[in-house]
């Protein structure tokens, strides 16, 4: 395609993207791991996170999301055949045993499982001692985890604000009576969700959920954190999420995502999320495959500078986006 001839092939080698099986120095997987060929998908994301946090050891089989079937283009039978819907994330857990290792060239593996509550759940059960999860021994820890991954907590409350913004999940979402976009997003609780997680990360101290060290309640807010703190301001602008002209003081919408984009920063520079992590200019535009008819930025000078400032989150420098095009069509005609 064009996009390949003029990206080329991908310029580096990097061991997260580029080894499959990705084995930790395992002899075998463990794991057969199912995403997206775009490495767009948030809850894949939240998967392969956690499987490289675990060092569990996997094969990784890729397709393509369903605004992103080329013409005439069908998600693979092999898949299907397993999860008639086509979603992704999913994983298929080993069968074969140690012993059954040695006497056999091939791993067999069970049916493929979806669904990211579900698989997270089945990580922490299959393999509890590399798992992330609560930290027992620290009370006030233990309480910031909770307070995040419990049902209704600071996760799902972000997963729900993603309706607001993400196209891809609904928005822009009808919120009767709301005549503004500070409003909207009040209403609409991704502001509630912002402060919540502020608060847990004041108890703990942060820079993580529990502290200073990353759990897998981080694991699976990351993939929201990052599409929250552009997305909103890229299409609605700064004044979006502003405390409101009618109190005296007004809310800088970026002090509001302190917390957030402090964690996603620490989550940058030590876990594997530095390999994983998108730019903003990609978070925010993807939005327009999914999008309903002139859903465009309402003040594109804003957008700009999202687009071209470095704050945010990471700037899509021109080698960056000629190694994303080269993987992303080695993906598609893989």
């Amino acid at each position: 395609s064009e996009v390949a001839a003029t990206a080329g092939s991908p310029p580096a080698r990097r061991p997260i993207l580029d080894e499959n099986p990705r084995l930790f120095g395992a002899a075998r997987p463990e794991v057969v791991f199912w995403r997206d060929n775009s490495l767009w998908c948030p809850y894949c994301l939240r998967v392969w996170l956690l499987l490289e946090a675990m060092r569990l050891p996997y094969v990784m089989k890729t397709i393509p999301l369903r605004a992103y079937l080329r013409p005439g283009e069908v998600k693979p039978r092999e898949y299907t055949t397993m999860v008639p819907s086509g979603v992704v994330p999913a994983l298929q857990f080993r069968t074969t045993t140690s012993a059954d290792a040695e006497d056999t060239q091939e791993d067999e593996f069970g049916p493929a499982i979806e669904g990211v509550a579900r698989l997270v759940g089945l990580l922490e059960q299959r393999y509890p001692s590399a798992f992330p999860g609560r930290p027992d021994h620290d009370a006030v820890a233990a309480t910031c985890y909770d307070a995040v991954v419990r049902p209704g907590g600071v996760r799902d409350a972000f997963e729900l604000a993603r309706r607001a913004y993400e196209t891809c999940a609904g928005a822009p979402v009808v919120a009767r009576g709301v005549s503004s976009a500070h409003e909207y997003f009040h209403v609409t609780g991704l502001v509630d969700a912002c402060r919540s997680l502020d608060a847990v990360l004041q108890v703990s101290g942060g820079p993580f959920v529990c502290g200073a060290a990353p759990t897998a309640a981080d694991y699976e807010l990351l993939p929201l954190l990052e599409r929250a703190s552009c997305v909103p301001l890229y299409f609605w602008g700064p004044d979006a999420l502003g405390s409101g002209e009618e109190e005296e003081e007004e809310e800088d919408p970026v002090a509001l995502f302190a917390g957030l984009r402090r964690l996603l920063a620490a989550a940058t520079a030590s876990t594997p999320f530095a390999h994983l992590a998108s730019d903003a200019t990609t978070l925010c535009r993807t939005n327009l495959r999914y999008a309903p008819p002139g859903f465009a930025p309402k003040d594109t000078a804003y957008a700009e500078r999202v687009d071209r400032d470095p704050a945010w989150l990471r700037a899509a420098t021109p080698a960056a986006c000629r190694d994303a095009a080269a993987r992303l069509a080695r993906n598609a005609e893989g």
